[in-house]
């Protein structure tokens, strides 16, 4: 599981996730989330984030061992220091290796 591998620094995450895959057993799953978009009062509003379409994109493509159980971004609501309430969402990608 990989759940909100971010960094303000710059890293190749993507490189981690590929080599994460090589080590999912037959029949196991791997899980990625990450923030898809931050509420417009955070200090991190204006980072770059990628949604789930965008992150899987850059694990195709998947071999043919790898079933995508899960691809999407879930938003929800959330409550800032002041009181304030905004939309965050999260991006979720769930793969199966296949036995």
């Amino acid at each position: 599981m990989a759940s909100f591998l971010e960094s303000p620094l710059t890293f190749d995450r993507f490189t981690i996730f590929r080599t994460a895959l090589t080590h999912v057993a037959p029949g196991g799953m791997l899980l990625i989330t990450s923030h898809a978009k931050p509420p417009s009062w955070s200090p991190q509003a204006d980072r770059p984030f990628q949604s789930a379409k965008k992150a899987i994109v850059v694990l195709e493509p998947l071999s043919t061992d790898w079933e995508i159980i899960f691809c999407d971004d879930v938003a929800r609501l959330m409550h800032g220091p002041q009181g304030q309430e905004g939309e965050v969402s999260d991006s979720v990608i769930a793969l199966r290796r296949k036995k």
